[in-house]
């Protein structure tokens, strides 16, 4: 298995949101959601809830980092779940979906992400935020991932907020088809409440594998430090 190359530096969920609250008192949330340069911002926002709900889902907080290169969009890393001390990397790529009478999330998926299953694998997610919810089969999406042997997750992700006081509603679509919601900013409290560190360091002790967190102390950037340009 190839090890990439990440930084250092992670960001809980509650971290990214208190960065972004503090971002959007001196920068309009419309400029925010529709600038250009602000698609780092975006794309941490989005990480940070698909790092609540794999928390959730595994009982292992996951921390985000935007790498300096893009692609990927972002990565998530907990504790590994099979073997004590070591870390699980996750690669999260992330689009977003608008309904419209000429192309379905099935159509776009098959146009610009899934018929390119070279450039990815199980330890890929591919996280898609919907900017609208109308018309999109689950069950034909599903089929078809699982018929052309996909190996990574797609999910959909609807609902998004500058300071995390929302529900959102998330699908992961395949091998099986799950649906739910989350509560964005009591999930990232909770988890602050159970000793999730704001920020941590992740520093090798050996091998590539070998790899132990420190607590990051003061440090105050936010997760997109340096890619807003």
């Amino acid at each position: 298995m190839e090890i990439r190359r990440t930084g250092n530096i992670w960001h809980s969920p509650y971290n990214v949101y208190k960065h972004l609250l503090r971002l959007s008192k001196v920068v309009a949330p419309e400029a925010i959601e529709k600038e250009g340069k602000y698609k780092p911002v975006r794309e941490a926002r989005l990480a940070a809830v698909v790092a609540l709900i794999l928390s959730q889902r595994t009982k292992k907080p996951a921390y985000v980092q935007l790498p300096p290169h893009d692609p990927p969009d972002a990565y998530l890393m907990q504790q590994s779940l099979v073997k004590n001390g070591q870390l699980d990397i996750t690669t999260l790529e992330i689009t977003s979906y608008r309904y419209n009478s000429d192309e379905t999330l099935l159509d776009q998926l098959k146009r610009t992400k899934t018929g390119q299953v070279q450039k990815y694998s199980d330890e890929y997610v591919l996280a898609v935020e919907l900017l609208s919810k109308e018309a999109i089969d689950y069950d034909a999406i599903r089929e078809y991932l699982n018929t052309a042997k996909i190996p990574f997750p797609v999910w959909t992700l609807f609902g998004k907020t500058v300071d995390g006081s929302t529900t959102a509603e998330f699908t992961i679509i395949n091998p099986e088809t799950y649906q739910s919601e989350i509560n964005i900013g009591e999930a990232a409290f909770n988890l602050k409440q159970q000793g999730m560190l704001d920020v941590i360091f992740t520093k090798r002790t050996g091998s590539e594998k070998s790899v132990r967190t420190e607590p990051a102390g003061t440090y105050e950037l936010p997760p997109w430090e340096g890619l807003i340009k």
